[in-house]
């Protein structure tokens, strides 16, 4: 489940993320700190501190390249769309 996660971050929404007009962007991927597992040594980075709205500006950068990426192509198949189909539960 991490490394799903891991590759999520490093090939889908760090890129999707990086805008131009996104200030503050860290090489660190979003909600991890500069500081690894514990050591004898304590790494502290000059990083801003976290705010929920710098999360949600990227998480709208982020849909907004998702969108113009997705644009043209076709939808994946929708799960409401299968269920209405059923002859019984449909409508």
């Amino acid at each position: 489940m991490q490394s799903s996660l891991d590759s999520w971050l490093k090939e889908d929404w760090i890129p999707n993320t990086a805008a131009p007009s996104a200030a503050g962007s860290s090489s660190a991927p979003e909600g991890r700190s500069g500081v690894s597992a514990p050591t004898d040594t304590t790494v502290v980075t000059d990083e801003k501190p976290f705010t929920l709205q710098s999360y949600a500006d990227k998480w709208k950068v982020y849909h907004e390249n998702k969108a113009k990426m997705n644009e043209g192509k076709p939808k994946e198949a929708s799960h409401i769309d299968a269920v209405n189909a059923l002859p019984v539960i449909g409508k």
